[in-house]
C-alpha cells in the first residue's frame, strides 16, 4: 500500500506542476502583453523557487515549459534587428530637437536637457505632438537653475531598442542558466545563437508551433487495496478511491 500512496503522491506532485505551468501559458490575451506582464516577471521567480527546492530546470514539466517561452519570445518579441521601426523624428528642426531626436534614437534610457523654461516647454510641446502617451517620462525644473530630464520607459525602449529586447533574453538565460538553456534548446541552440545575433529570426519548431494551448489533464487517482482482519480469516474491502478532480 504504501509503494501505492508513494507512486500516487509523485504522480499529483507532477500533475500540480503541470497544472501550474499550464495556468500561467494559458493566460489569454496578446503575444506582447503576456510576455512582458506575466511570463518575465514570473520566470526570475520561479527559477528562484526551483533552486531553493532542488528541483531540475530540465525535469518535466519545466522542460517544455521554459523550451516554449524561449522559443516564443526568439519568434515574436526578440525577432531580427531590421525589424524593428526607429522612433519617428519629432520637432521643429531646432538646435533642442535635434539634440532630442539624437537622445531617442540612442541607447541612452535618459537625458537631461539644461535649457530655459522657454526651450523646455517647447520640447514638452514638441514630445507632445510625435509620441504616444506614456513613452517617454518628463520632468521638469523651471526656478534656476532650469532643467528638463527625459527618460524612455519600457515600453519606448522594447518597441524600438533591438539591444533592449537581447538583454531581456540575457536576463532570461540568467535566470534559467546558461548551460540549462542548452540543454532545454537541444538541437535548436544553434539557431538560438543566430538569433542572438540579429540576423536570423528564429523559427518555432514543429511542437513549439502546434503548443499554442498547454494541455492540462485531469488529477490523478490512487486505488488503495486495503484488507480487515475478522474471525477465522480476512474480509477484503471494496477499493478506496481518492478522487481530487473537484
Amino acid at each position: 500500500m504504501s509503494l501505492t500512496l508513494s507512486s500516487y503522491a509523485f504522480s499529483l506532485a507532477k500533475w500540480i506542476r503541470a497544472a501550474f505551468l499550464g495556468r500561467i501559458w494559458n493566460v489569454p490575451g496578446e503575444v506582447a502583453n503576456k510576455f512582458n506582464k506575466i511570463y518575465m516577471p514570473v520566470l526570475p521567480q520561479l527559477c528562484k523557487l526551483l533552486r531553493k527546492t532542488n528541483t531540475d530546470v530540465c525535469a518535466a514539466p519545466f522542460i517544455d515549459f521554459f523550451h516554449l517561452l524561449i522559443s516564443h519570445y526568439l519568434c515574436h518579441m526578440l525577432r531580427t534587428k531590421g525589424q524593428l521601426k526607429p522612433p519617428p523624428k519629432l520637432g521643429c528642426g531646432c538646435g533642442d530637437c535635434q539634440e532630442l531626436d539624437r537622445f531617442l534614437a540612442g541607447k541612452q534610457s535618459q537625458y537631461t536637457f539644461h535649457i530655459s523654461a522657454l526651450r523646455i516647454s517647447h520640447l514638452g510641446a514638441q514630445i507632445g505632438k510625435g509620441l504616444a502617451g506614456g513613452l517617454v517620462k518628463q520632468e521638469t525644473q523651471h526656478h534656476p537653475p532650469s532643467h528638463l530630464v527625459i527618460t524612455k520607459t519600457h515600453a519606448f525602449r522594447f518597441e524600438s531598442m533591438w539591444e533592449y529586447r537581447l538583454q531581456i533574453v540575457y536576463d532570461m538565460f540568467t535566470a534559467i542558466g546558461t548551460k540549462n538553456v542548452e540543454k532545454i534548446m537541444g538541437d535548436r541552440y544553434v539557431d538560438v545563437c543566430k538569433a542572438l545575433e540579429g540576423r536570423d529570426g528564429f523559427r518555432l519548431d514543429d511542437t513549439a508551433a502546434q503548443r499554442q494551448q498547454w494541455d492540462v489533464l485531469p488529477a490523478p487517482t490512487s486505488t488503495v487495496n486495503t484488507t480487515t482482519s475478522v474471525i477465522g480469516g480476512k474480509r477484503k474491502r471494496e477499493p478506496e478511491v481518492i478522487d481530487l478532480t473537484d
